[in-house]
């Protein structure tokens, strides 16, 4: 159910529209349904969920340490979410050209490395950052309970959760929901601008971006100053050219003005 609705949204945001004069779904949505969701049907999810949670029942020893052990379980799983990180560092790929010069052909090697400190960093970073239930696993717990009450009896309906289980299970989300946003703030806050600077980050990414800019725009500016320096070779080729004419025209008029005397003499 979380998955559909999950899913259509994220189709019904990307649907185009052909037509400038309509809105798309996207459009429709912020314009209409928004402002309705945050003002009512986010109070009232929140509120139907927190009704539903018996916190009379919750404060019992063994349910309190029964769920501290599911959420340490909930905590490992989440934390291995990351362990990809470190295990792409162990491969490498490298591409290498095999053959004699007519016949080359391009062959992938793989290997296996060590990997480095800031892998592991960013694993449990992304992992610590998939700790958090919240409403979620709540919601789950929820719909557990009421499809194993609402199907009680029924024949051959199988149990799905008790009370107790949904119980242990609300301490289990309460304390990932609480060790989640701590553990993830405490490494960014000590590890995060590390992480960012390695491989993993945006930094070194940004860097050759940069570098690749300042590149481009020196050869524009060779560009332009050889274009400048041709623009210097024209308007020099022009003022000679118009000294010449305007010398030519002073012989001209000195040659004219010998004649006339003559001619008066």
């Amino acid at each position: 159910m979380l998955l559909g609705a999950f899913l259509a949204g994220m189709t019904l945001v990307v649907w185009p529209s052909n037509r400038d004069d309509v809105l798309n779904y996207k459009h429709i949505f912020e314009e209409i349904f928004e402002p309705l969701l945050k003002r009512y049907f986010a109070s009232i999810f929140f509120a139907s969920i927190g009704y539903c949670i018996p916190f009379l029942d919750l404060f019992t020893a063994k349910r309190f340490w029964q769920g501290l052990v599911y959420s340490v379980l909930m905590l490992i799983g989440k934390l291995l979410v990351g362990i990809w990180i470190p295990i792409r560092d162990c491969i490498s790929k490298e591409t290498i050209i095999v053959g004699d010069a007519e016949n080359q052909k391009k062959k992938t090697k793989w290997g296996l490395g060590k990997p480095n400190k800031n892998s592991w960093i960013s694993g449990l970073i992304l992992g610590s950052a998939m700790l958090a239930r919240g409403e979620i696993g709540v919601l789950i717990l929820q719909v557990s309970l009421s499809t194993t009450q609402a199907n009680a009896n029924s024949p051959g309906a199988i149990s799905v959760m008790d009370t107790e289980t949904y119980l242990i299970g609300i301490w289990a989300v309460a304390w990932n929901t609480i060790i989640g946003p701590v553990a993830f703030g405490l490494l960014v806050r000590f590890f995060g601008q590390k992480i960012i600077d390695s491989h993993w980050g945006s930094t070194l990414r940004i860097k050759l971006e940069q570098e690749e800019k300042n590149a481009n725009e020196n050869g524009d500016t060779k560009d332009s100053e050889n274009g400048d320096s041709g623009d210097d070779g024209d308007n020099e080729n022009a003022r000679n050219a118009r000294t010449a004419q305007d010398n030519s025209q002073n012989l001209d008029d000195q040659e004219n003005e010998k004649v006339r005397r003559e001619d008066n003499v």
